[in-house]
């Protein structure tokens, strides 16, 4: 029993801190977007050189490939979670899903 709560537990919290990487991963992907915007402006004016163009793709590339990847990794964790309860009505029944979001959600806010 023990094993299993000390399971829960740390799945839980890996879940906790997966989820915000979701939100952080999302701005820095927009802000890497906006980079590239107005970096291929300048480009265009000739303002920067070829190579600061490639930077700012590269980063706005591995900006995206880090939000899917936070994505991933928060479904992991959350699947994990599931597995520890013993736990997967959850993704078959819309309304028991609903339910368990609303108290996972009250858990996130009481336990920042």
């Amino acid at each position: 029993m023990d094993g299993i709560e000390a399971r829960t537990r740390l799945v839980l919290h890996q879940t906790a801190s997966s989820w915000p990487a979701i939100d952080l991963s999302r701005e820095a992907q927009a802000a890497a977007d906006e980079n590239l915007a107005n970096v291929t402006e300048a480009y265009a004016r000739g303002a920067v050189s070829v190579t600061d163009l490639i930077d700012a793709q590269e980063t706005a590339l591995l900006n995206g490939l880090s939000a899917t990847d936070a994505k991933y990794g928060f479904v992991t964790d959350f699947v994990n979670v599931l597995r520890s309860m013993g736990e997967f009505e959850i993704l078959l029944d819309p309304a028991s899903r609903e339910a368990w979001y609303a108290r996972v959600e009250t858990w996130f806010r009481e336990h920042p």
